[in-house]
């Protein structure tokens, strides 16, 4: 007698046989529609070229004097030497930001703050002049915390 195998057993070998298809489909493509460099031609169709996409958050390093704005995550803030350390998101290509007696430094609703009131783990947008690799901040925009996204929140 021969015996049939049950819904289960089917379900389970299709699961497997789909996931075995995926994972050699994904071994031939490097996620962008080319196949690997050892992988024979494709002679069947030819693929498109599209221009090379900008890296998101890459900013080319811009030129003393110059006015930029920068984005990022404060990693320090050094009140003796007036200047905040920052994990860069997007913007300048700058990691230091440094605080003059002409500084404006606000919350996202406007209200004034003080240097000492920057923490580590605050967003931050600066605007400024980069000077000797830093920016020379004019205004820093401290911006609203996400619930539970700072330590202990």
């Amino acid at each position: 007698m021969i015996r049939v195998p049950g819904r289960r057993t089917v379900a389970a070998a299709m699961i497997c046989l789909l996931t075995l298809a995926g994972l050699v489909l994904a071994a031939c493509d490097d996620g962008n529609g080319n196949a690997p460099a050892d992988a024979p031609a494709d002679t069947t169709r030819e693929r498109a070229t599209a221009a090379p996409q900008p890296t998101r958050g890459a900013a080319a390093t811009p030129a003393e004097g110059t006015e930029v704005e920068v984005v990022g995550i404060v990693g320090a803030v050094s009140a003796a030497d007036n200047h905040i350390e920052i994990n860069r998101l997007s913007g300048a290509d700058v990691d230091r930001i440094v605080v003059t007696g002409a500084t404006r430094i606000q919350s996202a609703s406007g209200n004034r703050l003080e240097l000492g009131d920057l923490r580590p783990s605050d967003r931050i947008i600066a605007t400024g002049v980069i000077d000797d690799g830093a920016l020379t901040a004019a205004v820093i925009t401290v911006q609203a915390g996400v619930p539970g996204a700072s330590p202990g929140g």
